[in-house]
This record gives C-alpha cells, structure tokens and sequence, in this order.
C-alpha cells in the first residue's frame, strides 16, 4: 500500500507526461542513415542471407519489416530502409565476387601442390551442377580447402563434357595442371573419362568405394515391403514430429521419393556388379542376409512414417521401459547417398529391441489389433535368429564405417592413412572368429551354429567383394605416403620387410626430385625432360620401384634426402614408442609446422601429398550446402544465383576463420 499509494501515483502523473512528451520529441526527430551506412547495411544483410539459406523475400515479409522498423525508427530513432530484392541480389553477387578475389588471392599466395575433388548433382528442379573443391597445405602447414565452384552442368554428361567444365574451372582459377597431385572422383565411367581426357591423376573417392562393397550386399529392391506397403501407410498417416530423429534430416514427400529412386538405382547397380562378381552360391548367402535387413527396413520405414507407430513407440520407452522422454529413440532409415547409414539403421534397431518386443507383444492384444488394424497383418517381429545375425553384421561392419569416418576428414592428412585402413579392413574380414564373442551368449541356441555359418560365409563374400575392388588399388597405392605422418612412419605395420625397405627408397626418389626442383642448374649438368618428370611422377603414384635417375650431380642430392629420412624415421620411432613418456603426435599438420627447418627436403613432399584427400566428401558437402539453397520452395532460383549464394555459404565461414588464425 505504501509503495503504491494513490498520493504518490497522483504525483506520478505529471512526470510521465513529460516523459511522453520528451519521447514524441525524440521520434518526431528520426535521422536518415547515410549513403555509406545504407551501403553497409544492405552489404551485411546479404552477407547473413547468402551465409544462412535465408530467403531473398524475407526483406519483403512483413513481420521482419516490422521487426527492423521497431529496432530502429522506433527504439534507435534511425530510419534503416531494408534493400528491395533486386538491391539484394546485386549486393549478393558484390560479395561473392569480393570473396572470389579473397580466395584467388590465398591459393596465389599459399598453394603450391594441390589436389581436387569432382562430383556431379541433381537439384530438384532437375538442373545439374558440378561441385569442385580445392585442398592444399599452405607454407605454414595449414590445411586449406576451399569449394570453388558449384556450377550448372546442362546436357548429357559425357566424360568429354565433364572434362571441359573441369578444364574451364581450373583455367578460370589459375591452376596449374602439373602441380595437381590427385582429382578424387566417383567411380562412374564418366568420371573416370574425364579424368583421363583432363590429363591429371585421379582415382575414385575411398569412401564411396567402400560403401559400395557393403551397400549392394544390404540392399533389397525385388518385391520389398518397403516400395509396396510404405506408400499405403504414408497415405493416411505421415505428420510426425521430425525433431525426435537426431541422425535424420527432415524430408518432405517429394524427398522421400527422389531417396527411393535412388535406393532403386543403387541396387540395380549393386545387382549388376554383384553378378559379375560373385558364384551363384555367395549370391544365395548374401540373398539371405538382404532378407534379413530388409525386415528390420521395413520397421524403420513403419515408425518412421507413421505418426501412431512412433508414438506408441515413444509411450512404449517411456512408460513400460521408464525410459526419460528426451532419450526416448526413434527409427532410422537406411539412405543409398548417406554413407554407413544402413550400420546406423541396424544399431538403432538393435537399441530398441526391448520396446519392439513390448510393441508386438501389444500387437497381439485385443486392444493392439483395433488400434492398429492397418499394419497388424504387415509388420512382423524379427525372430531371435535374425537379431543374432544383426548383431553380427553390424560387428562385420563397423570396422568399414571407422574407416569411411577417418578417411573423409579434413584437418587432417587422410592419404597416408588409405593403405593402412585398407589393409586393417582386409585382416577384419579374414577374422574368422570376428563373431565369437556375439555368439557366445547364445551359444546354446538351436540357431546360434545356423547363424555362425551364414556369417561365415557373409564375411568370405564380402572379403570377396573387398579384394575385387580394391586389390589393385592397395597395389598401384604409393606405399611411401604413409611415411609422410608421422604416427605411422615409426612403425609400419601394414607393410612387410620388403615392401617397407621399397617404400622407403621410393620416398627417397620422391624427395630427391622435388629438392632438385629448388637448386640451381649448372651449365654441364642433366636435368630431366618434362616427358621424363610425368613418367617418374606416374610410376610413383601406381608404387612400382623406379631407379632413381643419377650422375655426378644429383647423387649428392640422394644421400642427402637418403641421411635426412633415416634421421627423420629415428625421430618419429621415439615419438610413438607408447612405452616413452613423452606426449603422443595427435596432428601430423603442427608436427611438420614445427620440424620443417629440420626437414627441409622432406618437408616438401609432406607439403605437397598432404594436402591431398582420399575421398570427395568435400564435394558432398558443397551439395549439402546446395540443397539448402535450392530448396522444394526456391527450386526457380537461376543457376548464377546458386553458385554465389553456394560459393558464400561454403567460404565466408572458413575465410573468416584463416583470416582469424593468421
């Protein structure tokens, strides 16, 4: 009563007029902004809508409008006009243009060996765009990558084609061909044309290799519940909460439907790879296997779909399983373009093994039948034999998402880790008690041998498929790279006595002929021919033993780099011995930044193959990027606006960031 007697509000009165008045005043006063700062403003409001997927219409959306006038006519007392879309995108192609001149001027300054990823795709407004991502370390050994381009590709995709974007590319950004250590690729037929036509060394994209070994043995096109039966239900039921699956995008109809096309795809392509490759025998085991995934798919397609399945699902961990809301799960569907998503799949169904017994369990009530009528007769509860052959497959393929996972990296050097993976995959495969300690709890099960020998012969079919694919690869694979990081070069435990003494003396061939690139040339002295340069570059990218080329003059240059690597293998042989106390090398990028005055030869050639990738995830990303600037709602955006809107939000972070670290 005190604090707010009618005395003291009455008295109160006077002063609040006087405050309304003074501020009637004050709006009554509005300032203009200036050329300069209107320039400013329209510059960062593009900036933040390129960077962030903001749409263009947004300066046109009334709330916002009001928004910005509230901020500053009415609080700030400043009239800011927002820029009309035209203004917009005039200040969006400046920026980009400003960004381009950014990067230019960092690969002029700091790339000296680089390499590039290529990869093609399609919008859901049916135009085609090719993505081309740069990767190099710079004098400081800092990893850089930049996505230079994400440009429409009208017309059929023939590797000529392919090939003269890529030339365009790289003439428009001042890159030099002969300092292209690798173009990493799909392994499409048209891709490996144009790397051949395009005159560079390429191979294809480690990762997606990988999956094709494991994603054909998995998928299952012929007569699935998932193509019949998930349209009937996505009919009438569909409008679930998105947010609940943390490892999937949300995907509208449309979406759903371009990823099974491209399952479609990917099988058929699996199928025709799998026929050349495999005995009818492997194909029945691994026909088997595919029917036992596809059960657990078409669940993940169930609860993924529908609105009532997910949330019995959801009731089913919270209430019976006393399970918190917020760590309640939800199903994950395997995608053909998403890499390791089938394990994810797996393993999620496997985590929810208790609530789908308690769901079946349900569907067998009265109740159950009549709540759920529509899918009582469809879904069918995975039998012990099939979760027991599930836990093996996802111990057979974990070992193949580790690998996929290091080897896509990007700050740090991923190409000496290739043959090393490789072969640690291929030891896996030949494990033939891999699957022992999954088994063994159930060892007195009636299907626990049943199961043993249909894994067997999974893991035989699919070391078959491994060696098709990659035997050539682990022989034409450089052994010497992985000298280059230095947590590997101390031991070597995927080379033999032989195969390392080779390695090594390739590497010395390999540091003797860039260190011979920075001395002086003397009159009377040899110097190899350009032919003879890509003929030596050639035989060491496919790890054949080449005799180093010597005389007088560079035989000095050899001993050399010979002393220097042996001085350089003591060293890294005392950082990685586990039983010395001293601390582990964690990135091979800031061992070289600190010992490269002690390397000098060596140190260029780590420069030089460890700014090169070992897959195209790069390229990926920049269609990530893509689909969000190219959106169901955005699909009539022009292809010039795309590549600078891609081009801003694949750079402006990461140009920021070298900015900041320099």
């Amino acid at each position: 009563m005190e604090r707010f007697h009618p005395n003291d509000l009455g008295t109160s009165r006077p002063i609040e007029r006087n405050l309304n008045a003074e501020f009637a005043d004050t709006v009554g006063n509005i300032r203009e902004i200036t050329k300069e700062e209107q320039e400013q403003v329209n510059r960062l409001l593009a900036r933040w809508i390129s960077a962030h997927f903001r749409p263009l219409l947004l300066v046109e959306d009334k709330g916002f409008i009001a928004f910005v006038t509230y901020i500053t006519k009415t609080l700030g007392c400043v009239n800011v006009p927002l820029p009309k879309r035209t203004q917009l995108r005039r200040c969006i192609i400046i920026f980009a243009n400003e960004l381009r001149e950014y990067v230019q001027g960092m690969i002029s300054e700091s790339c000296d060996y680089y390499s590039i990823t290529a990869d093609i795709w399609t919008a859901p407004n049916s135009r085609s765009y090719i993505a081309f991502t740069i990767h190099y370390v710079d004098e400081d050994f800092n990893p850089r990558n930049w996505t230079l381009e994400v440009k429409e590709i009208p017309g059929k995709h023939t590797g000529k084609l392919i090939a003269d974007y890529l030339d365009i590319i790289m003439d428009d950004w001042k890159l030099d061909k002969g300092k292209c250590t690798r173009l990493v690729r799909d392994s499409g037929r048209n891709m490996v044309s144009a790397g051949k036509i395009l005159g560079v060394e390429h191979f294809s994209c480690l990762a997606h290799d990988i999956h094709l070994v494991v994603a054909g043995a998995l998928s299952k096109d012929k007569n699935t519940i998932l193509t019949e039966e998930a349209a009937q239900w996505s009919s009438f039921e569909y409008e679930v909460e998105e947010s609940v699956y943390d490892e999937d995008a949300n995907l509208s109809m449309a979406e759903l439907e371009e990823v099974e096309k491209l399952r479609k795809r990917a099988s058929k392509e699996m199928d025709k790879y799998l026929n050349e490759t495999l005995t009818n025998l492997q194909k029945g085991e691994m026909e088997s296997i595919r029917d036992v995934v596809q059960k657990f798919r078409s669940l993940s397609v169930y609860f993924r779909k529908s609105s009532k399945g997910h949330s019995r699902l959801e009731r089913i961990q919270t209430q019976n399983l006393d399970i918190p809301v917020q760590n309640a799960l939800g199903m994950i569907i395997d995608c053909p373009t998403r890499w390791n998503s089938c394990l994810l799949m797996l393993q999620r169904c496997i985590k929810l093994e208790k609530a789908l017994n308690v769901f079946f369990e349900y569907l067998g009530t009265v109740r159950g039948q009549n709540e759920f009528t529509d899918v009582h007769s469809k879904l069918t509860m995975p039998s012990h034999k099939d979760i027991l052959t599930v836990k093996c497959l996802c111990t057979l393929l974990r070992p193949f998402t580790e690998v996929s996972k290091q080897l896509s990296g990007q700050m740090y050097p991923t190409l000496p880790l290739v043959l090393p993976s490789l072969c640690g995959l291929e030891k896996t495969l030949r494990n033939r008690w891999i699957f022992d300690k999954v088994i063994h709890p159930f060892r007195k099960e009636s299907y626990a041998n049943e199961t043993r020998v249909v894994m067997q012969r999974c893991r035989e079919t699919l070391l078959s498929l491994f060696t098709n694919r990659f035997d050539d690869r682990m022989i034409s694979e450089p052994k010497w790279v992985a000298f280059l990081d230095p947590r590997i070069a101390g031991q070597m435990p995927h080379l033999r006595d032989d195969e390392r003494q080779e390695a090594m003396d390739d590497l010395v061939a390999a540091t003797a002929e860039l260190a011979g690139d920075h001395l002086p040339v003397f009159p009377g002295e040899t110097q190899t021919s350009d032919d003879d340069d890509d003929d030596f570059i050639n035989q060491l990218l496919y790890g054949r033993k080449r005799r180093v080329r010597s005389n007088h003059n560079t035989t000095p240059i050899v001993a050399k780099c010979r002393r220097e690597l042996k001085r350089y293998l003591a060293e890294v042989a005392i950082d990685s011995d586990e039983s010395d106390e001293s601390e582990p090398i964690k990135n091979p990028f800031d061992w070289w930044k600190g010992n490269q005055h002690k390397y000098r030869n060596l140190s260029r050639v780590a420069r030089k193959w460890l700014g090169t990738v070992a897959t195209s995830v790069a390229s990926e990303r920049a269609f990530s990027t893509s689909g969000n600037v190219v959106t169901a709602k955005r699909c009539s955006l022009a292809p010039d606006l795309v590549r600078d809107l891609v081009f801003i939000a694949e750079n402006a972070r990461r140009a920021e960031h070298y900015s900041e670290a320099v």
